[in-house]
């Protein structure tokens, strides 16, 4: 840009000087102007030259499945045409990198370089871009073991996994109409399980849990049934203590109490004796979680935001743009995770993520991180810093993480999750 500069100005000088008719002054301004084109040059060269060729910019985690492949992109500060970025990736046996190209935009003074990286083989790897001069910008990289077992005529609504590793689902048709009652999957072979060939009270099964003593509870539009591997055992509201017979939610605590939640209120089983509280101005109990801390018990309702009961007294605690809550989550710190209909609440101090989104469930891994499935979207994972969203796992219903840490996610078909 200098050089332009400095020609265009001694063209315009070199037509004032053939205007003139003195020779004296035609030389002296000549000379001048030849003294100016030096420093100008010799300005614009040095300016030019300091420009620093780089600073790139993005360094987080990523994540990609065995076999699939994906954009990365860093930013370059400030841009230059001939600016080069080199991509590596440190172990080739995990993942490989090709660059893509570079878009420039000079408005903004950056240039972007793009990147495929390829999933070769499950583990972690390290993706390096270096520019010109230097800098470095990582890609933390996960690449990860997707694996469908069963994607067909069905919904999968809610997971519970076994100390054996089983995974029990509730399924139905995808329009909700048809409900088929319950699978067990031990990792090759599907067990059915129905009102037609099991003690089961009802084949709309809406929610599953597994209590201290082992027993798999399902919670039904017909009651509760619970199943001890052998027999089976019927709980509704003509022989039992449940308020209701829709149960929508069901929790165990270390105590042994089963915690459930129907239409009419929560009601809490202690083996033999039945209390039901009903302090929810007239809401649904959704879901129910407890915590691991101090034994509080969490309900997240459909409208009526979030309660908690100390053991004594119950409280509404949260109230958030949407008061229906779909899911809670607990993680190490004792922060509470609320899933609404428009988004993700961290409690306390409150703060919102993943605004406008369905969350449909979270889980909390061995790791710390929170894993928020959303109803229409990809899952996403949040590290206490970053948020890594996983594109090929999406419209989530329920998830569950098994004892080796494999995430197993129920939606349309059951998708395990080796990261």
């Amino acid at each position: 840009m200098g050089h332009f500069l400095c020609t265009s100005v001694m063209l315009v000088i070199k037509d004032i000087v053939l205007k003139l008719k003195n020779k004296i002054m035609k030389k002296l301004i000549l000379n001048l102007a030849c003294l100016i084109f030096v420093i100008a040059f010799t300005f614009s060269c040095k300016k030019e030259d300091a420009i620093p060729v780089s600073g790139l910019t993005s360094s987080q985690n990523i994540s990609v499945n065995v076999g699939s492949v994906d954009t990365i992109k860093v930013i370059v500060k400030p841009w230059i045409a001939t600016n080069i970025v080199e991509w590596k990736s440190s172990n080739t046996a995990i993942a490989t990198i090709k660059p893509i190209g570079v878009t420039t935009n000079r408005i903004d003074g950056v240039s972007t370089a793009y990147a495929i990286v390829t999933g070769i083989s499950h583990g972690k790897d390290t993706i390096i871009a270096t520019s010109a001069n230097g800098d470095k910008a990582m890609f933390n990289l996960t690449v990860n073991k997707l694996t469908i077992y069963r994607r067909d005529t069905v919904l999968f609504n809610a997971i519970a996994i076994d100390a054996q590793g089983n995974k029990w689902c509730a399924y139905s048709s995808p329009d909700y109409h048809s409900n088929y009652g319950v699978l067990k999957f031990d990792g090759t072979n599907w067990t059915s399980y129905s009102t037609s060939n099991s003690g089961l009270v009802n084949n709309q099964v809406s929610c599953i849990t597994i209590d201290t003593q082992k027993n798999i509870w399902f919670g039904t539009r017909g009651g509760v049934s619970k199943f001890d591997g052998t027999s089976w055992t019927t709980y509704n509201s003509n022989n039992s203590g449940l308020a209701y017979n829709h149960v929508y939610a069901i929790a165990s605590d270390t105590k042994g109490n089963i915690w459930f939640g129907t239409s009419f209120g929560v009601s809490k089983f202690d083996g033999s004796i039945w209390t039901t509280y009903n302090s929810f101005d007239n809401t649904v109990p959704n879901c129910i979680a407890v915590d691991p801390l101090n034994e509080n018990i969490w309900v997240g309702t459909s409208g009526g935001g979030v309660y908690k009961f100390d053991g004594s007294n119950w409280t509404n605690v949260a109230n958030f743009h949407d008061n229906t809550v779909y899911a809670i989550g607990i993680d190490e710190q004792d922060n509470k995770w609320y899933g609404t209909g428009l988004g993700l609440y961290k409690y306390y101090p409150f703060t919102e993520y993943l605004d406008y989104t369905t969350i449909s469930a979270i889980a909390v891994d061995v790791q710390k991180n929170i894993w928020v499935c959303r109803l229409f979207l990809q899952t996403a994972m949040f590290d206490g810093t970053n948020w890594n969203y996983y594109k090929s796992i999406e419209g989530v219903n329920s998830m569950a993480i098994d004892l080796q840490g494999n995430k197993w996610f129920a939606g349309y078909g059951l998708t395990e999750l080796q990261d």
